[in-house]
């Protein structure tokens, strides 16, 4: 279903397995575009439906001038409050699990699926980011460091290595944030796909996948390995 509203105005787009079974509760995974991007073509670069069969409900929102507000925090970002009214909406319109909700996006959808997490960290239980950075908005520690709201959650971060738009080093960024609030160790062991990691002793689980020779684009396993990421967390 696309072109869909809230009453706010803003729109998203919607997937539902023609196998829907009201009385199972499914996973709710929002998957954010690009700079430059829709629902729609969020829809086409990661697309998980067919990993997921009727296991998860998918949401592709729409951006305020298809782009996202990385900046703003809760109670002042109407991307955060946008994302919170479609949980709030489908939890009341269809059976979620809760404890299952997921964020993932590409390029600077990647950056606001850590947002989301980093954001709504006790509501989103995992994220995925392709080609994105952050999060790194919000109160800093007296070391430095982040503080996001909730606990950690589980994190897989994609990115190739000559990517040129959103260097790889953002991405490493993003799994330093994670593997710190995870208490991670710094070993890892490889990961399936190949050539994916996992980081050793987290409290949540953590995998990093530099693709060689990949540019800035999702990863032709991209969508399957983060489906499957999700439906272990």
């Amino acid at each position: 279903e696309t072109g869909l509203k809230l009453p706010s105005g803003r729109t998203f787009s919607r997937f539902t397995s023609p196998n829907y079974n009201p009385t199972k509760a499914h996973a709710l995974v929002f998957v954010f575009h690009g700079d430059g991007g829709t629902g729609a073509s969020a829809r086409s670069a990661l697309n998980m439906e067919s990993f997921a069969g009727d296991d998860a409900i998918f949401l592709y929102p729409d951006g305020t001038n298809k782009s996202w507000d990385l900046d703003k925090l809760e109670g002042q970002s109407p991307d955060l409050a946008f994302v919170d009214a479609l949980i709030t909406e489908h939890t009341n319109s269809f059976c979620v699990n809760p404890k299952k909700i997921f964020a993932s996006g590409f390029s600077r959808g990647g950056y606001m699926a850590n947002h989301v997490a980093c954001r709504m960290g006790n509501v989103i239980r995992g994220v995925a980011s392709h080609a994105g950075g952050g999060p790194y908005s919000g109160k800093y520690d007296n070391q430095g460091n982040l503080v996001c709201n909730g606990g950690p959650v589980g994190a897989a971060i994609f990115h190739g290595l000559p990517d040129g738009n959103v260097v790889p080093a953002e991405g490493d960024k993003s799994v330093k944030y994670y593997a710190r609030v995870a208490s991670c160790a710094a070993t890892t062991k490889p990961a399936d796909p190949t050539p994916c990691v996992a980081y050793d002793s987290c409290s949540q689980p953590l995998m990093h996948c530099k693709i060689p020779g990949m540019g800035h684009q999702v990863w032709k396993d991209g969508a399957q390995a983060t489906w499957t990421f999700f439906s272990k967390l």
